[in-house]
C-alpha cells in the first residue's frame, strides 16, 4: 500500500529536500517501504474483518452481533433457548474453525491462542461483565499504586501525588473503598520511611 510513497522523519529535526521527480531519498527520507504502518490501515482491516466474519456467520443458525474494538472483534452469538447446550457449543466451535480457515486464506489471520469463548463472562474493552452485571476494576488499578513513580529524582511530594492519583482511580471503580484506602495509606507510610532512609543514610 505504501510501497510507492515517500516516507520521511517528522520529529522536527529533519526537512526533506524537494527534487524535480519528488523528494530526494537520503537518511531521513525513503521510498519502497516494505513494512506495515500501525494505524494507517486499521480502519480498512477492521471493515474487511467484519465483512469476513459476517460472510462466515451466514452458514450458521444463530444471531450474531459484532462489537468492534479496533483490531480486536468481540462477537455476541445468540441462540434460541430451546436449543440444547451441546448443540450451541458445537456450533460455536464449528464457527471458529470456519472463521480460522477463511481468514487463513485471505487474512488477516485469526489468532486462535488469543481467542476465547464464554457464555456468561464478557470483557468489553477493559470492563468485565459477568451474568449481565458489571464487575469492578479496582484491583487492576491497585496494581498501579506503587511507591516508585516515573521521576528521575523522586521526592515525597511526587510519590504521594502518584499514590493519591492512583487511589482516586481505584476508589472510583469499586463499590467497597475501605481496603483500597488502607492499601494507599500503608503504601504512603512505607514510601515516606523509604525516602527518609535514602536521604539520611
Amino acid at each position: 500500500m505504501f510501497y510507492d510513497s515517500y516516507l520521511y522523519l517528522v520529529d522536527g529535526s529533519y526537512l526533506p529536500t524537494v527534487a524535480p521527480t519528488g523528494l530526494k531519498t537520503d537518511l531521513g527520507c525513503w521510498k519502497y517501504h516494505f513494512g506495515a504502518i500501525e494505524g494507517m490501515r486499521q480502519n480498512g482491516w477492521t471493515l474487511w474483518t467484519v465483512i469476513l466474519i459476517r460472510l462466515v456467520a451466514e452458514e450458521f443458525n444463530f444471531k450474531l452481533s459484532i462489537m468492534g474494538q479496533g483490531d480486536n472483534q468481540m462477537l455476541l452469538i445468540e441462540f434460541t433457548e430451546t436449543l440444547p447446550e451441546e448443540v450451541t457449543v458445537n456450533q460455536v466451535n464449528q464457527f471458529i474453525s470456519a472463521l480460522e480457515e477463511k481468514l487463513s486464506y485471505i487474512g488477516p489471520p485469526l489468532k486462535i491462542e488469543e481467542t476465547w469463548i464464554s457464555k456468561d463472562y464478557l470483557l468489553y474493552g477493559k470492563f468485565p461483565i459477568k451474568n449481565r452485571v458489571a464487575l469492578t476494576t479496582s484491583w487492576k488499578k491497585n496494581c498501579r499504586m506503587f511507591r516508585c513513580c516515573n521521576e528521575d529524582f523522586p521526592t515525597i511530594e511526587t510519590s504521594l501525588s502518584s499514590l493519591a492519583a492512583n487511589l482516586y482511580a481505584a476508589v472510583a471503580s469499586d463499590n467497597v473503598t475501605q481496603p483500597i484506602f488502607f492499601l494507599s495509606i500503608s503504601d504512603g507510610h512505607n514510601q515516606q520511611f523509604s525516602l527518609f532512609l535514602v536521604i539520611y543514610q
